[in-house]
């Protein structure tokens, strides 16, 4: 009884996709049906995901469902995609072993059109330093389901660009062109490569998945979460950026001479919307006045002649 019951939860979640590009068929993802918490990195709302948090999943707990799972291959030896999902769960446990990888490369020859198994063979060689097949998969994986991850693979694919580059510059990951951040920050003519909005959960997305895999220091994380502040601090709220910023800094140290250097754009910009203001209540309020006068004139002038 026991055995039909998790065959039948095992059906009841098949086809969903969890989290760290190694996709599963019997596990639901995080993200979905969820929404993004836009106010703190730690979630604040029940059942939201703060931006890219993500709890890590007990070792347990990762034990457990693979225990489940090759139990149920038992019975089910033929299942790829039981075979697919216990691969992806010793990745995520840390196996990097020969083994994982052999099953891994076994399922993609036998199944090159699942994109589960094409993304998890994908990440696997990422995670074993192959960036150029890595990228070779990855294409392979996006032309067969394009709007994977919430349309963020295009990220990932600059990612490995950028590993392969002889000089890599991960400030080009996300193309958002900043020269002179203060005159950015107030440039209205100023257009994004896709909508603010969609680059904020496709960047939250990618460093859901990827602060999973790779522990700190890491620089490419470090410089997306930059990327992911800018666009914070240009269309919500120049505080509301400055989390993000101490994030990348705590996540690379090497990046945070310009975490600081963000900072105090920040500080720039605002002392600079202050001087506005006040500018322009000067420049404006002086009229204001004297038509006041004016008015409050005419009034007192019309009660006369009443």
């Amino acid at each position: 009884m026991k055995q039909f019951l998790l065959l039948l939860l095992l059906f009841s979640l098949s086809w969903c996709t969890t989290n760290a590009c190694l996709n599963e068929y019997y596990h639901a993802d995080p993200f979905r049906n969820e929404q993004l918490d836009l106010k703190s990195l730690f979630p604040s709302v029940p059942g939201s995901v703060a931006y890219w948090y993500h709890p890590a999943e007990p070792e347990n707990t990762l034990l457990t469902r693979l225990d489940s799972l090759t139990g149920v291959l038992q019975q089910r030896p033929h299942d790829f995609r039981l075979q697919s999902d216990i691969a992806a769960l010793k990745l995520k446990g840390g196996d990097r072993s020969d083994a994982v990888f052999a099953l891994l490369e076994q399922l993609y020859a036998a199944h090159p059109n699942e994109y589960n198994i094409v993304i998890n063979l994908a990440t696997a060689c990422e995670l074993n330093n192959d960036n150029a097949r890595a990228l070779e998969l990855l294409k392979e994986a996006i032309a067969l389901s394009p709007g994977s991850h919430y349309g963020s693979e295009w990220i990932h694919i600059k990612i490995l660009e950028q590993k392969i580059a002889v000089q890599p510059d991960y400030a080009l990951v996300t193309g958002l062109g900043i020269q002179n951040f203060p005159a950015w920050l107030t440039d209205r003519d100023y257009k994004f490569p896709e909508s603010a909005d969609s680059l904020k959960l496709q960047l939250a997305y990618q460093l859901h998945e990827r602060t999973y895999l790779y522990a700190a220091p890491d620089a490419i994380i470090g410089r997306l979460a930059i990327d992911f502040a800018d666009i914070v601090a240009k269309t919500v709220s120049y505080n509301e950026a400055i989390p993000f910023y101490d994030f990348s800094a705590g996540y690379a140290p090497s990046l945070k001479p310009l975490a600081d250097a963000r900072k105090q754009g920040l500080q720039h910009a605002q002392k600079e919307a202050t001087g506005t203001l006040r500018s322009a209540a000067l420049i404006w309020g002086i009229p204001l006045l004297f038509i006041a006068f004016i008015v409050m004139a005419w009034i007192r002038n019309r009660k006369k002649q009443g």
